[in-house]
């Protein structure tokens, strides 16, 4: 008996597209429904947005226009290429998978706070993501 949901080669391609090529700074992607089988439904990875290839931004940038693809009403996954150069010059890469959801009770198991998607950097901290 198999469980999980599998990979989608069109997920799988443009998140190597994201991690190893450097095609693009982010992806948006959700789980859509596509079917049932008896009493279990059946789902899949769908690729909802990519920025266009060869696009060159900074991370605040790419990170609002990300956040403009982002649905009020909706869930959504996205991995965002986050790259950093330090004081002494390394450079860091990091992919950053965020978990985007509705603050509704539809969405929710527990009670949060709503946050805003947005950037922040403090002086002596290199920038970091505040979700």
């Amino acid at each position: 008996m198999q469980s999980g949901i599998a990979v989608s080669d069109a997920l799988l391609s443009t998140f190597e597209d994201v991690k190893l090529r450097q095609k693009h700074k982010y992806m948006v992607f959700t789980l859509e429904k596509v079917g049932t089988q008896g009493s279990k439904s059946t789902w899949d990875w769908k690729v909802l947005e990519t920025p266009a290839a060869g696009e060159e931004g900074d991370n605040q940038a790419k990170w609002e226009e990300m956040c403009t693809k982002l649905p009020e009403d909706q869930a959504r996954f996205v991995i965002f290429d986050f790259n950093d150069t330090k004081d002494d010059g390394r450079l860091v890469k990091k992919l950053v998978l965020i978990k985007w959801y509705v603050n509704s009770p539809e969405m929710l198991t527990r009670q949060n706070e709503p946050r805003p998607c947005t950037w922040t950097a403090e002086p002596s901290i290199s920038p970091f993501l505040s979700i």
